[in-house]
């Protein structure tokens, strides 16, 4: 064996312990990642189990409170302070559930061809029996395109989506609030529109951050707990859209996102 194949001899054999080690190395890593994903996904499934029990064990005392605080006030007539402060509390404690709820409804989204007009009564169902907006709903003005298409959507979710941007704009605003749905192209836009305070330019990219209030002052000014609009994009990311927001302040928000039309497939007996 001459020198130069002996060298060659020594780098080849270097060259498979370095590839050895190397295919040990990911093998360990690939495990690790498993391992990770497994307990990722064990979370996951804790996480969501606590959210619906959560909802589903709180609806009944809800209602159950709700039912004696509205005869306690009806009884008081006014004449009860203790009935009135039993009344906001449970106005908040309401707004609680409820988004706890509409969490627990983001954690299965499905899209699937359905009506438009069966979330927006949905929405307005759910608006309607809500204390806080409480005779308020007849400021909502919905304004449809003509043959508006089945949308590839989740119904649930865009149910919840539309009503958490309805109370926001209900929330913010005592004029009207526009809920207008038209068709673009293979796209329905849907937009809601309100004439309230507005947000800052600088206060845009926070809106949508979990428990973020536009001012210091807005839990107590307006209620809420800071996460409808965090639902709302976690909801439309889980349909692979975007949410988008326009504001002026004092002069009101606009708020707009798109869904797909659904292309049903003709069927040929």
């Amino acid at each position: 064996m001459t020198e130069t194949q002996h060298v060659s001899s020594v780098e080849d054999q270097w060259a498979l312990l370095a590839l050895a080690q190397l295919a040990a190395e990911n093998a360990a890593l690939r495990a690790q990642l498993d391992e990770q994903k497994r307990m990722t996904d064990e979370v996951d499934v804790l996480r969501n189990a606590i959210v619906r029990n959560v909802s589903h064990e709180l609806k009944t005392p809800l209602l159950q409170i709700k039912s004696a605080v509205a005869l306690l006030a009806e009884e008081q007539r006014g004449e009860s302070k203790l009935a009135d402060y039993a009344m906001e509390a449970t106005v908040r404690l309401e707004a609680v559930v409820r988004n706890i709820t509409q969490l627990a409804d983001t954690l299965d989204i499905q899209p699937e061809p359905m009506p438009i007009m069966d979330a927006i009564d949905q929405a307005l169902r759910n608006l309607r029996r809500s204390w806080e907006f409480k005779g308020q709903t007849e400021r909502i003005k919905v304004e449809l395109g003509d043959d508006l298409p089945l949308v590839l959507a989740d119904k649930q979710g865009l149910g919840v989506t539309l009503q958490l941007l309805l109370d926001n704009a209900l929330k913010f605003s005592q004029k009207p609030v526009r809920l207008t749905v038209r068709r673009k192209a293979r796209w329905v836009i849907f937009t809601v529109r309100d004439s309230g305070i507005g947000i800052a330019p600088d206060k845009l990219d926070k809106i949508f951050d979990p428990f973020y209030q536009v001012d210091n002052s807005s839990t107590r000014r307006f209620g809420g707990t800071g996460v409808g609009l965090a639902i709302v994009r976690t909801i439309l990311e889980r349909h692979q859209t975007e949410i988008q927001v326009k504001s002026e302040v004092g002069k009101g928000s606009t708020f707009t996102f798109a869904l797909r039309v659904a292309e049903l497939k003709s069927q040929v007996s």
